[in-house]
Parts: C-alpha cells; structure tokens; sequence
C-alpha cells in the first residue's frame, strides 16, 4: 500500500471517495440519549471509518448522526460495524461502519456532500 493515497479518488479495494474531518456521534439505540462523539476518519457514500474511544464489535448496529460543515442539521444514518482495530491515533479504535437502509435521495445527498468537498 506503499505510495497510494486512498483517500483521494478511487482505489481497487474502495467503491466511492472519501471525505475527511466530520464530526458524528452515535448511539447503541435509536431512542438513546446517550451518545458518544467521534472524529470521522473518513466517509463514503457506503460508509464512514472512525476514531472511537472503545472498541465496538463487529456487527454492532450503530444509530448515527453525521455532522457536515455549513449544514447545522444533523444527517442521521444507521450503520453496522464490519471491522475495527486499534489505531495508532492515541490509542483510540479505528471502526468500519458500512451504512444501511439509506433510501436514493439519502445516498445522493451523500454523494453531493462529498462531491462538493472534493470538487
């Protein structure tokens, strides 16, 4: 992986551009009012890649809130976690989350965000 920058266009292993430096927060639950804040690694119109102060386990179901500069609405998602490690990043866990049930108009919103960003 020497040498490759992927998180600027579109890598073999990656299906869409990513975007770095959101702020989200999440929940275990839809209904909690408990949340944790975290530092998005990075964001796809398939997914987000963040920094959480513990570890998550695979397959936990996420309820989140992705906040984008300029747009003080929060966009909600819901997304499962498919890998995590620890990070070098002061010992937080870099967490895979791939997004589900988002409807066309919620993806394309997605992608006009991140389009503009990179664009």
């Amino acid at each position: 992986m020497e040498g490759k920058n992927y998180h600027q266009g579109i890598s073999k292993t990656r299906r869409g551009k990513r975007v770095k430096g959101v702020v989200a927060d999440y929940s275990l639950s839809e209904e909690s009012v408990h949340r944790q804040t975290v530092f998005i690694k990075d964001l796809s119109a398939y997914g987000v890649c963040i920094y959480a102060q513990r570890k998550i386990d695979i397959d936990t179901i996420l309820y989140m809130n992705l906040y984008f500069s300029g747009n003080p609405q929060a966009f909600e998602v819901r997304g499962r976690v498919v890998w995590q490690s620890m990070s070098e990043y002061l010992g937080y866990h870099c967490v895979g989350i791939e997004f589900f049930g988002l409807s066309q108009d919620e993806q394309d919103k997605l992608l006009k965000y991140i389009s503009s960003i990179l664009s």
